[in-house]
């Protein structure tokens, strides 16, 4: 779900097929380019414009959409953007970076090459009892069958939510089940709980592992949870300043479409404060007055257009520029040319989208 942790998985895949079309000679310019552009507009686009981010679900619950409708729009939307600012602006921009290359020994470190493969030991602790490196029994990976279950788990639930409200009737039993289990929270919950599951049983891994394994993976999203509340106070000051009555009485004035301002104020704050996810919970404050509480596809298509407006012109004050920069051994001038173009352009095609299924709503 988050730009910087899909990236760092798929580095291994982009550096070990950009390293043999390399050797190949089969591109023109940077082959780490060619294929690292493509993952940032993918990544990024479902970073800022599809539920389940926290951020199209904050937006989501903020301008009461409807999390169907909403994921529907966004995928529309996201498929184009993708194709535009990904492969077909990749083979543009790689032959005018020939330069772009990683280091050697993070390429040789993501992908594996130069790996030891003796079988001398190295002791984990001291004193008697200690266990060697050698005699750990190693984890076994799981099937990319079961993990794409887990991850389908939480979109699967929220889509049958959606389809038990439009075809069955409210009083339903199966109805309201649907409607529990769709809910973000408990559909995210139970892709957890699934994933969990399999890997007890799968994973050939102790309890003890297990829960080292999720103490540490809560360290990386401590700092994702303060951007969300930091993001949600700065949304509420912003809200008791009536600086949102008043944006909103100047864009009934200028009749500028709400679509757009909500792009427009989710990039300015996304740029000043550096966080996609701070742009797009304050813009939704700002903006919901101008919405009410009823829905439909304009309320969808504003919080795509709000996760759009987010993405826009990334630069150095976003930890995503850095990873991107020093990932892939680019200085600034290039960074700016592959991250905040790539972004930009997802941003711009994104809004455009949107003002085009306007048209219908």
């Amino acid at each position: 779900m988050f730009f910087e942790v899909g990236l760092i998985v798929l580095l291994p895949l982009i550096f070990s097929v950009a390293r043999r079309l390399e050797d190949q000679g089969d591109t023109k310019g940077s082959p780490y380019v060619l294929l690292g552009v493509p993952a940032i507009a993918a990544l990024s686009t479902l970073h800022g414009m599809l539920p389940p981010h926290p951020g199209p679900l904050t937006a989501m619950t903020g301008l009461h959409a409807d999390l169907g409708l909403t994921l529907g729009v966004g995928i529309v939307c996201a498929i184009p953007t993708v194709v535009l600012a990904g492969p077909v602006y990749a083979r543009w921009i790689a032959p005018r970076l020939p330069e772009v290359r990683p280091d050697a020994a993070l390429v040789a470190q993501f992908t594996g090459a130069g790996r030891r493969t003796d079988d001398r030991p190295a002791a984990l602790s001291a004193g008697p009892g200690a266990q060697s490196r050698t005699d750990v029994e190693p984890r076994a990976g799981l099937g990319i069958g079961l993990a794409v279950t887990a991850v389908l788990i939480p979109v699967g639930l929220m889509l049958l939510r959606t389809l038990a409200e439009t075809v069955l009737d409210e009083g339903d039993a199966l109805r309201s089940a649907l409607t529990f289990v769709g809910e973000p929270l408990v559909a995210m919950l139970a892709g957890f709980l699934f994933a969990l599951g399999v890997t007890l049983w799968r994973g050939n891994g102790t309890g003890e592992q297990t829960r080292t394994s999720m103490t540490d993976s809560l360290k990386s999203i401590a700092a994702i949870l303060l951007i969300i509340g930091g993001g949600g106070a700065f949304k509420q000051v912003l809200q008791d300043s009536g600086i949102g009555d008043a944006i909103a009485s100047a864009a009934k004035g200028a009749h500028l479409n709400v679509i757009v301002l909500g792009w427009l104020i989710a990039l300015l704050l996304s740029l000043t404060t550096g966080s996609a996810t701070v742009g797009i919970v304050s813009a939704t404050g700002i903006v919901a007055p101008l919405v009410g509480t009823g829905g439909g596809l304009e309320a969808s298509l504003l919080v795509v257009a709000i996760g759009a407006g987010s993405l826009g012109l990334n630069y150095v004050n976003h930890a995503g520029f850095w990873l991107v920069k020093e990932s892939f051994g680019m200085d600034l001038t290039q960074a700016t040319r592959t991250q905040t173009v790539v972004q930009t352009l997802v941003s711009v095609i994104g809004l455009g989208m949107t003002l085009l299924l306007s048209v219908f709503a």
